[in-house]
């Protein structure tokens, strides 16, 4: 399959996007700034552009079977929509170039379901600094749920820099936790597991150690 990484140069894009590599798939990673990527080792395609941009995300959807949405928001108190303004942009895109396969990692606890719990998180963390971060998940995921695509919303519970274990659960009700930690390289290889897989399309999955 030919699919793009939107935000594929860092963090858990980076997993993903080396993951369908290796896989076999043709991988388009997008990403504003190409810091700490080589296409001359990777052999992966970069797109230069910004998520939230109607023709940066017309440019990289064109030719391709499946997306990847891994965009980060680090913590602020500021107003965030890149997760809601990029999505609606994204779909119009899918639309206009027949694209129907789309993953979106969004984090544990958006919308209603329970996430992370600790003194720090429900203190500081979500009412200061991730507020309207989670305000915009809420959005994004509330967009995919509504609109044509084959979608897939992945909730990764707290990640790490370990190694791929194979070794964790997808929860698909509303399970209350606590969920532990998990690898980057595992939440990749479940997305590059469920490009093409029916299982999970149309779901929220949470996936935890």
């Amino acid at each position: 399959m030919n699919v793009l990484v939107i935000g594929g140069t860092r963090g858990l894009g980076r997993a993903v996007v080396t993951a369908a590599h290796e896989a076999g798939h043709t991988l388009t990673a997008m990403a504003r700034h190409a810091a700490d990527f080589s296409e001359a080792t990777t052999g992966i395609r970069l797109v230069l552009g910004d998520a939230a941009d109607a023709t940066d995300i017309d440019r990289a959807v064109a030719a391709q079977h499946a997306v990847v949405w891994t965009v980060g928001v680090p913590p602020t108190r500021g107003a965030v929509d890149v997760g809601s303004r990029g999505t609606q942009f994204l779909l119009a895109a899918m639309a206009r170039h027949g694209v129907r396969r789309i993953v979106c990692v969004t984090c544990a606890g958006t919308g209603d379901r329970p996430g992370p719990r600790g003194f720090l998180r429900d203190r500081v963390m979500r009412p200061l600094l991730r507020k309207s971060i989670r305000a915009d998940r809420d959005r994004q995921e509330t967009q995919l749920r509504g609109s044509a695509v084959d979608w897939t919303i992945v909730q990764p519970a707290a990640l790490t820099a370990g190694p791929a274990t194979g070794l964790y659960q997808t929860v698909t009700d509303d399970a209350p936790g606590p969920f532990k930690r998990i690898s980057r390289a595992d939440v990749a290889a479940f997305i590059v597991a469920n490009l093409a897989a029916p299982d999970y399309v149309h779901a929220t999955v949470v996936l935890a150690g």
